[in-house]
This record gives C-alpha cells, sequence and structure tokens, in this order.
C-alpha cells in the first residue's frame, strides 16, 4: 500500500489544511490504495479495492446470452448493476442507476448484442468514499472479464469542508457538520469528466472547477494503479503457464 501524493491545485486554504487531517494527510494526498484481482472464482470477472479503510468487492457475471429472450436487445448488451450497500446520502437504488449509466457510457455494448452484463458490488467495510471506490473497482473487474471499453472512468471523491477543498475523504470528513462531499468521474481518453454525484448543498462554480481540476490530477495516479494491479495479475498468469 502507497500513500498517493498530487501537486495541488490553486486553492486559497491549501496552506491551512496541511496537517489537520486525523490521518496526517495533507488535503490533496489519497488514502493507500490496494487491490486483488480474481479473488473469486466463479464470475467472469471479480475485484477486491481497498481505499484507506473502506474495502470494495465486485463481481462480473458475461457478457452472457440473457436468461429472458423478450429483454435482449438485438444490437447491444444490457447492463445490470446490482449494489448491497447504505451509503450517507444516497439509497442503493440511486447507487447502481448512478454506476450503470457511468459505466454504461464506456462500455462498448455494441460489441455483445443480446447480451447482458452483470455488476455486483458489495461494500465489505465502508470508511468514506465509498462512491468512488465502488466505481473504481467495478473498472477493475470488468477489464478482469474482459470486457471491451472506449475508456477507462475513474472517480475520485472531494469534500468541501470550512477551509477549503479535500481530496478523498474519510467517513468522519464526509459526515462533518457543514461538509459538501462531491464525486467526479473522468474519462482517461479524452480527459474530460463523465460524470458526477454530490451529497447536500449545490457547489458554485469555481469550486466544482477547482474539484475537478484536482480530480484530473488523482484519476492519473489511480489510472496507474489499476494498470499495475491488472498487469500484475497477468504477469502472475504468464509465470504459471510457462512454469
Amino acid at each position: 500500500k502507497k500513500n498517493l501524493p498530487l501537486s495541488r491545485p490553486n486553492s486559497n486554504h491549501a496552506s491551512k489544511m496541511k496537517n489537520d487531517r486525523t490521518d496526517g494527510r495533507t488535503a490533496f494526498t489519497l488514502r493507500p490504495l490496494s487491490a486483488e484481482i480474481s479473488p473469486l472464482t466463479r464470475p467472469d470477472g471479480s475485484a477486491k479495492l481497498t481505499s484507506g479503510h473502506t474495502q470494495i468487492l465486485c463481481a462480473v457475471y458475461g457478457p452472457a446470452s440473457s436468461r429472458h429472450l423478450n429483454r435482449d436487445h438485438p444490437t447491444r448488451a444490457s447492463l445490470s448493476v446490482v449494489f448491497n450497500s447504505q451509503v450517507h446520502g444516497a439509497t442503493e437504488r440511486e447507487m447502481e442507476r448512478f454506476l450503470g449509466e457511468t459505466l454504461g457510457s464506456c462500455i462498448l455494448a455494441e460489441r455483445y448484442p443480446r447480451s447482458v452484463i452483470e455488476i455486483v458490488v458489495q461494500v465489505i467495510t465502508g470508511d468514506g468514499g465509498v462512491v468512488g471506490t465502488a466505481l473504481n473497482v467495478a473498472v477493475l473487474a470488468l477489464m478482469d472479464a474482459g470486457v471491451e471499453m472506449s475508456s477507462v472512468p475513474i472517480a475520485t471523491t472531494c469534500v468541501f469542508l470550512e477551509g477549503g477543498l479535500r481530496l478523498d475523504p474519510g467517513e468522519d470528513e464526509e459526515r462533518r457538520q457543514g461538509s459538501m462531499p462531491l464525486v467526479i468521474v473522468t474519462d482517461n481518453a479524452k480527459e474530460g469528466v463523465l460524470g458526477s454525484l454530490t451529497f447536500g448543498s449545490e457547489i458554485d462554480e469555481e469550486d466544482y472547477y477547482n474539484a475537478v481540476k484536482a480530480s484530473q490530477k488523482a484519476s492519473k495516479a489511480v489510472l496507474a494503479f489499476m494498470r499495475m494491479a491488472i498487469e500484475g495479475k497477468v504477469g502472475k498468469e504468464c509465470a504459471m503457464l510457462w512454469s
């Protein structure tokens, strides 16, 4: 596991927020990340991602023929998301819709006509950043299943507190009075924003712009970590083939 430090975007409050986090991180430092690829044997792809004390497991089934022929789409795959947990500020159905719409915008569904891709997300422990971690572990599981994507969506969780912006908040920061959590999903191919999800009050334009800039930098570090995790799994499989 390794803390992922990032250069700071311009902020009038950044200097005030260096050492006031309970875990000692600066405002723009991500929590340690670790991942396990293919922890489950029955799904077509699976992954477990740990971010600080938040740990989430994801299984991907398919692409496979649908059991309900009348629900098949003749030209593309259908996407189903099951989210098994409670998130502060959002229902399970809202989470499923957000994950489904975001992932669906990147999956090349037309490559899999008359099929279904099912994504099942299970929160093992939640300590902040659950939504972002859920999306990122789903991406890892889709990669493990060999599902083709036009780009890799990366989620970054931000929170606005008195004093400024922080990345990758813990649950204590997300639940603090006056906090405004925000999840931003960026696209690694075009480096644009695929979607965002807010909890609480509306965020003004300048704050949102600063959060996007910080998320774009954070996503590069997370994407590099994902690549290492997938390459490590492929390397082990190759070693087994030639042993």
